[in-house]
């Protein structure tokens, strides 16, 4: 099973690209992007790059390709949903310039017909572009953005035509549906919602994996968890909850480290990070097992440990999973299909004795297929659970 070609990521036209470090890398490709792009208009060129190059690295982040249309009925949705800048004949252009250059590696997409399935193009960044993250700095851009969607009423076209969006004229049942989810938002965004799974819960690798990909958006934030590699570090006559993955060592910041407690742990070369980073590195760690997770669990559930010297974390992203990139575009329908991903299990089964997060999004928005008048499905805020 290819995930990182099969579940690929969406080419999201709503990330933030004003991080610092990604307008460097912009100004730094443009030229050499636009030599063989050759697009108009110069400012708008460049803020389409950034929004490949930060959906190029969201992939890196989470382990997956980013999917894009090549299908010029994409791009033609007007202003009611994208940029001005988002159109065909600059975003393919500058794709096709990365690869061309050596700074991407891609996938055509693939039709089969018979199975009424459609694979969009795939995209993701090379080794080339991935040293150029570690050049500019990306590391210190620990989570990605997103602006809130231009219009909370979309039209599409079906799934066997591409699933697009399209534009369509407001009447007074779009508008009142659009005034009613604007209240709807407003609400949701007062209330605090947690969600507290017990080592019982049963849950998918689907759900963990996008969790994580909620993590790096900030729509959720793990306030507790805890697994089979938690530790107890006794400093100082204290105690202090971390956690043991390959022989490196965590401490999990409380807020309450003191001066000569953050000094025993750097002289002891142990990591300081938090929950959120925690539960990143347990599933791809578990992950990288290919599905086999119950032999994780080498330290003893809540075990003591007093310090000692131990070699650094020289990783400076998430670690993300062993692939093999060469691999064709595999032909079953969704990801869901696949037993192993969506089959569900106790949260012990991944090691896992407790998952608390909350969560920082609950926005709705309503999607139609075709007809504005029949159905229209809710999404956004945070998925059920798989």
């Amino acid at each position: 099973m290819d995930l990182f070609l099969l579940d690929a990521i969406p080419l999201d036209t709503d990330l933030v690209s004003e991080y610092p470090e990604l307008v460097k890398l912009g100004d730094h490709l443009f030229e050499e992007v636009e030599g063989i792009a050759k697009t108009a208009k110069k400012y708008r060129s460049k803020e389409a790059l950034k929004l490949i190059l930060i959906n190029l690295f969201k992939g890196y982040r989470r382990g997956r390709a980013i999917r894009y249309s090549r299908d010029k009925a994409f791009y033609a949705s007007g202003r009611r949903y994208h940029q001005i800048w988002f159109k065909y004949k600059r975003v393919i252009p500058i794709i096709d310039a990365l690869k061309e250059l050596g700074y991407a590696e891609g996938k055509d997409g693939l039709h089969f017909p018979d199975d009424d399935v459609l694979y969009q193009s795939r995209i993701w960044a090379s080794k080339k572009l991935i040293d150029l993250f570690h050049e500019f700095h990306f590391q210190t851009i620990t989570h990605l953005k997103e602006t809130p969607p231009r219009e909370l009423i979309e039209l599409r076209v079906s799934k066997e035509n591409g699933g697009h969006r399209i534009d369509y004229k407001d009447e007074h049942e779009t508008e009142t549906m659009r005034e009613n989810l604007i209240r709807y938002n407003k609400f949701i965004d007062e209330q605090e919602i947690e969600v507290r799974l017990p080592p019982d819960a049963e849950v998918s690798w689907h759900f963990l994996e996008s969790r994580k990909g909620n993590i790096l958006s900030q729509r959720i934030e793990i306030t507790r968890f805890n697994t089979d590699n938690d530790l107890i570090f006794m400093i100082d006559d204290g105690e202090y909850h971390g956690y043991d993955i390959d022989g490196i060592r965590f401490v999990i910041d409380n807020g309450k480290l003191t001066d000569s407690v953050n000094k025993y742990i750097s002289d002891n070369q142990i990591t300081i990070n938090n929950y959120n980073t925690y539960y990143t590195i347990h599933i791809n760690h578990i992950l990288r097992n290919t599905f086999q997770c119950n032999p994780i669990s080498k330290p003893k559930p809540n075990q003591t440990t007093h310090l000692t010297t131990t070699s650094p974390m020289t990783q400076s992203f998430c670690l993300i999973a062993e692939i093999n990139q060469s691999l064709p575009l595999p032909k079953p329908t969704t990801i869901e299909s696949h037993d192993e991903y969506s089959r569900k299990r106790p949260l012990a089964y991944y090691g896992i004795r407790r998952l608390d997060f909350k969560s920082n999004c609950q926005r709705l928005y309503r999607v139609f297929n075709e007809h504005l008048d029949q159905g229209g499905r809710f999404y956004g805020g945070l998925r059920r659970m798989e």
